[in-house]
Order: C-alpha cells, then sequence, then structure tokens
C-alpha cells in the first residue's frame, strides 16, 4: 500500500509534467479563499524544483484569478488585489530566496526587508487601506460590549496613528506566516525525492542570528523612545522569527516517534494560551542566539533526532 506521502509525491510528479493538468488544479483552487494556499503551496514546490522562468506565466496568472475572484466575492478593487499580493507574492519571493540561497535566515532577512518595503508603499501609495482596517477592527470590537474591550477600544482610539501601522504589520506578519506555511511543506514534498539539503536538518537545527536579534532590539528601541510609527511593520515579523525558531527548538528534543502527535498537542495549547505560548517561544528562540541549547542537551538530542 502506498504512503500518502508517496500519493503526494506521485501526483506532483504528474502535474510536473503535464502542463494542462498544472494550469487547470492551480487556477481552479485560486478561486476560492478556502483553497488558494494549496495552489500557492503547488507553485512554491514548482519554483523550488524548476526555478522561476518556466512557470513565471503561471503565477502572474494565479496571482490574477485570485484577485478577480476576491472581487467578485464582494471586495472592493484594492483591497482585494492587495489580498491577493499578501497571499501570493510573499511566497514567490520566499520561494525564490530559499532556490539562490539554500538558506532559511536569507529567507527571513528577506522577510523583514519586505515588511518594510510593503509597509513603506502601502503608506505612500495606500494610506487609506490602513485606516480601511483599523476601522473595520473598531467597528466590530465595538459590538462585543465588555469593559476590557472598551478600554482596549479606548487605547486604540487614542493612539490611531501606532494602531494603523500595528494592525498592517500584523497582516504583513499573517502573510508571511502563510508564505513559510507553504514553503516547508513544498520544500519537505521536495525532499521526498531530492534529499538537495537535508529538509530536516535545516529545521530541526535552525539557530536564530544575532544580527537578527539586534536588528529587533534596535527596532523596538526607535518603537518606544521616539515613537517611530513605522517600526510597527517590521515588528511583528520579527516576533513571529522567534517564536518560529522557539517553535523549531522545542521540536527538536522531542522523540520521532511521537513527533505528529506533539505538533497537534502544540497547536490545541497554542491556540488555547497564546498569551503564555508566545513569550515562552519567543524567548527561547531570542536565547538561542547567544546561547546553543542543543549543544547544551546534546545527549538528549541524540535520543529524538
Amino acid at each position: 500500500m502506498r504512503s500518502k506521502a508517496n500519493i503526494i509525491q506521485m501526483l506532483l510528479n504528474r502535474s510536473g509534467k503535464s502542463q494542462q493538468l498544472l494550469w487547470f488544479l492551480s487556477l481552479v483552487l485560486s478561486c476560492f479563499q478556502a483553497t488558494s494556499w494549496f495552489s500557492v503551496t503547488l507553485i512554491t514546490f514548482l519554483i523550488l524544483r524548476f526555478g522561476i522562468k518556466p512557470i513565471w506565466n503561471l503565477m502572474c496568472a494565479n496571482f490574477v484569478v485570485n484577485g478577480i475572484a476576491l472581487y467578485v466575492q464582494g471586495m472592493d478593487v484594492s483591497s482585494a488585489w492587495i489580498t491577493a499580493a499578501f497571499d501570493y507574492w510573499p511566497a514567490y519571493i520566499g520561494a525564490l530566496t530559499l532556490l539562490l540561497t539554500r538558506s532559511w535566515h536569507a529567507l527571513a532577512y528577506a522577510m523583514i526587508a519586505f515588511s518594510g518595503l510593503v509597509g513603506f508603499l502601502l503608506h505612500s501609495v495606500a494610506p487609506d487601506f490602513g485606516l480601511m482596517q483599523y476601522q473595520n477592527i473598531l467597528d466590530y470590537v465595538a459590538k462585543l460590549q465588555h469593559p476590557l474591550v472598551n478600554d482596549a477600544l479606548n487605547l486604540f482610539k487614542h493612539h490611531q496613528p501606532q494602531a494603523v501601522s500595528m494592525i498592517v504589520g500584523m497582516q504583513i506578519m499573517f502573510a508571511h506566516l502563510n508564505a513559510l506555511t507553504s514553503l516547508t511543506l513544498a520544500r519537505s514534498w521536495l525532499g521526498q525525492d531530492e534529499n538537495a539539503f537535508q529538509f530536516k536538518d535545516e529545521l530541526l537545527h535552525l539557530r536564530a542570528s544575532q544580527k537578527m536579534l539586534l536588528a529587533f532590539v534596535i527596532t523596538a528601541f526607535l518603537l518606544w523612545n521616539t515613537a517611530f510609527t513605522p517600526a510597527w511593520y517590521i515588528l511583528p515579523s520579527f516576533a513571529m522569527y522567534f517564536i518560529a525558531i522557539g517553535g523549531c527548538i522545542i521540536l527538536s528534543f522531542i522523540p520521532k516517534s511521537k513527533l505528529l502527535m506533539t505538533i497537534f498537542a502544540a497547536i490545541i495549547v497554542f491556540m488555547l494560551m497564546p498569551y503564555v505560548c508566545i513569550p515562552v517561544l519567543f524567548g527561547i528562540g531570542a536565547l538561542d542566539s547567544f546561547v546553543n541549547f542543543r549543544f547544551l542537551f546534546a545527549k538528549r538530542l541524540k535520543t529524538t533526532v
């Protein structure tokens, strides 16, 4: 009996050889918001395998179809294209970076730079986008009618410029999270038949960068002491980087036989107690840039990886 991994690999290989099947699958999936992530994952897999040039037309076609689909589903023109860009282009740029550098650290640097660039462009070209998202959140929160919610609402209104930039930064961070999920799946699929640079070792032995931690501290300092509002565009993406590193460190100490069950349990705990999990994972990821936890617990690591 074939495993699910082998079935997926067989479908991907067949898609890679059949241009008609590839176009049909990706374009149909990109028409629906619930399935567009799989279209992104499929294209990032093809970028990692064949490069940008052979599938450039496919990349652009999926982006255009997704933007039109979002507009047809009720979004205004600018929001539809901005949302489609958030869904597709971070993954495209990330896949190209990973293809050229074969480095997850280079991917992180590219995503941070992309955050700043996108934030600057939105602030300059479409300033109403952030204000519109801000107003939508205020309208939704105002309906909840809770003392804590009212306090948060007043805080948001009192610091409107910072709140608008933070909301845009959070959206960029979630776009990067979607791209990272697609890239991780695509890289794992690629590693099933091409052990180009050892996918398991890449993730389980990924360490935080001291340069990235220094850049985060400088950004937080600017935000805290100078009220430099654009820092909000990149600060959430910095935080996601260290949270992801912290998660990789914890997973590296989990026995292989219990890895899948542990991931499901961790997702549930994360959803129930994000206010606990986020600071813990961030702290572990940040400290790992100075303290090599895998070296300190090398004996435990040998029994799990």
